[in-house]
């Protein structure tokens, strides 16, 4: 992409070569990636600060300051609209260290909302990265990453919050909507892991799947996903039983921007959860640390988001560097374009898989459950 006349251009493609090595990390193999859910520009009544002045793209270039004190080599941003996309990707220092989910020339990807990934050009190699769409959205992005002498595979998500009460009426519950579309990324994962095993003779370091869950430990941990199944809780892992009681990400008595949006959305003042990562269990990566980033400093009294940042740190379960993804760009790849979130989705006693079909013979169809996989 040449940025002085805003337009791709034509250049070899980078993924021939599998066994380039990757950018170097000067000699760190700590992985450290970031979720923030930015708040988009949508609602109104949040963007403003005590005083009432200020407005979106002030908070937003806070929280490009917050992103660049800690240079993690992922981040996962939630509620990107097309206006944050164009302020995030004209940074000068974003455009020289991180590589992007979207084009600066396009941003349809996240109208009217949705979702980017940044990876750091001097640690991270980026491959295939795949989108889920649900009814037009970007509900959550996958990418496969190798980071110094790790492969991982990251999914971003948002998965859909409960509707608030209406009238004193009750909340609508969105659980088994979330669950879906968790299955359907983690479904993705399991055949992207197979896919890179059968054609490359690689395997998969580490599962992560973060971003912005509107939900808790109650839903998630359930011995399926988390809580004893594929998948571990980063927070709790590092800080013990006790995790679960700290690291509040959504807290509107500490946070006067969560205390407006719960008024104007959600209509709930407790203090949650919900911005996680988590990590397969079977993964050769070792959590080293979590912490909640408030985006706040002696000079900035209002954080720049109605949620709070996690940023989470990895050591290399690798101790030589292999081949893996070599691309510097990205191949998207639609999940859905009909809101078949079941297709992919291996089946389990909870759920009854449908698949529907679209003009594909019979013959193509083949089963996705993989007894091999890691997940």
């Amino acid at each position: 992409y040449d940025e002085s006349v805003r337009q791709w251009k034509e250049g070899e493609d980078e993924s021939i070569n599998a066994n380039c090595k990757p950018p170097s990390n000067d000699g760190d193999t700590n992985l450290s990636i970031l979720t923030w859910n930015v708040l988009s520009d949508i609602y109104s009544g949040i963007d403003t600060d005590e005083n009432g002045t200020g407005g979106h793209h002030s908070r937003w270039s806070l929280l490009a300051e917050a992103i660049n004190g800690q240079s993690p080599d992922i981040v996962a941003l939630q509620e990107a609209t097309p206006d944050f996309a164009e302020q995030l990707l004209s940074i000068d220092w974003i455009r020289k260290e991180y590589a992007s989910s979207i084009a600066p020339c396009d941003n349809s990807a996240v109208d009217p909302l949705g979702q980017i990934l940044l990876y750091k050009r001097s640690s991270v190699l980026a491959g295939e990265l795949y989108a889920c769409i649900d009814g037009g959205r970007w509900r959550a992005l996958s990418a496969t990453f190798r980071c110094e002498t790790d492969l991982v595979i990251c999914a971003n998500v948002h998965l859909p919050a409960d509707k608030p009460a209406i009238h004193a009426g009750e909340k609508i519950s969105r659980q088994h909507a979330r669950r879906r579309e968790l299955s359907a990324i983690v479904g993705h994962m399991q055949r992207e892991e197979t896919q890179l095993r059968r054609d490359a003779s690689q395997r998969v370091d580490g599962h992560i799947i973060l971003g912005d869950f509107n939900c808790g430990a109650l839903e998630l941990e359930d011995g399926v996903f988390a809580g004893g199944g594929y998948f571990k809780d980063v927070w709790c892992d590092v800080r013990g039983t006790a995790g679960e009681d700290s690291g509040f990400t959504f807290d509107p008595k500490t946070n006067p921007r969560s205390a407006k949006s719960s008024t104007l959305v959600a209509g709930s003042v407790s203090a949650r959860r919900i911005d996680r990562t988590y990590l397969n269990t079977s993964s050769s990566l070792e959590p080293i640390s979590s912490e909640v980033l408030r985006g706040v400093s002696e000079s900035v009294a209002l954080p720049p988001s109605d949620h709070y940042g996690v940023l989470a740190r990895f050591a290399s379960g690798r101790t030589q560097a292999r081949n893996g993804p070599s691309s510097t760009g990205v191949a998207l790849y639609d999940q859905s374009k009909y809101n078949a979130w079941a297709a992919i989705t291996p089946p389990s006693k909870d759920y009854m898989v449908a698949i529907i079909l679209d003009s594909a013979e019979m013959e193509r169809i083949k089963s996705v459950y993989d007894p091999d996989s890691t997940l």
